[in-house]
């Protein structure tokens, strides 16, 4: 049985680990699904920023970073 998607995203307060030299220019949100395991349909994610905010040496770049649960599913 399929259960809803309930996806949370929620702005991190707290990111001086997740960083190591790069200089951040928007907040850190997290998105979380309420299941384990892949999605049974492809997912898109589109995300916005300011260009502006950029110094002509920088580049934008998005991390992604998996969480495992305690059985080790992603």
């Amino acid at each position: 049985m399929e259960q809803e998607l309930q996806i949370t995203i929620e702005q991190l307060l707290s990111v001086g680990q997740l960083i190591d030299q790069e200089v951040l220019v928007s907040p850190v949100f997290e998105l979380l699904k309420n299941f384990s395991g892949n999605f049974s349909k492809s997912v898109t994610l589109t995300f916005q920023f300011e260009a502006d905010r950029l110094t002509k040496n920088q580049i934008a770049s998005l991390v992604v970073m998996r969480r495992y649960n305690l059985r080790n599913e992603r």
